[in-house]
């Protein structure tokens, strides 16, 4: 999100070098709820707001190369208990659930607890020095 946020420069930066390393390195994924975030912040959050066809290319040109996390019935049965068990926001743990089913070892996010623990996967909050 902070990738396309002109009112947080620090953050786009940080963002932006992120999404580039995966991008080049062919590391880095996001899931289904990461595109669907994306799209409404895109369009509603930021002061300039992107229009629909800047969404598009966006999504086409970035997004699509990192997407590779598809819902099914049996992630949403794995999100439902990892949310039960961990006490966790549902959102987030359609996030969390989707990272752990591809395998991931690190997910950023600033709203989840930086160094938490899921499995092998580690929350890591790329904005604690900003």
């Amino acid at each position: 999100m902070y990738a396309q946020d002109i009112d947080n420069l620090p953050k786009q930066k940080i963002a932006g070098d992120l999404i580039k390393k995966a991008l080049s390195t062919g590391q880095g994924l996001i899931s289904s709820q990461i595109v669907q975030e994306f799209c409404n912040l895109a369009s509603t959050k930021y002061t300039q707001t992107m229009k629909a066809s800047d969404v598009k290319e966006y999504l086409r040109v970035t997004l699509s190369r990192l997407w590779r996390h598809v819902p099914s019935l049996d992630f949403y049965y794995r999100s439902v208990e990892l949310f039960e068990r961990d006490s966790l926001n549902f959102y987030d743990a359609l996030v969390i659930q989707a990272a752990i089913d591809l395998g991931c070892a690190k997910l950023y996010s600033e709203d989840l607890h930086d160094g938490r623990k899921f499995g092998n996967l580690t929350v890591i909050n790329p904005f604690t020095n900003v």
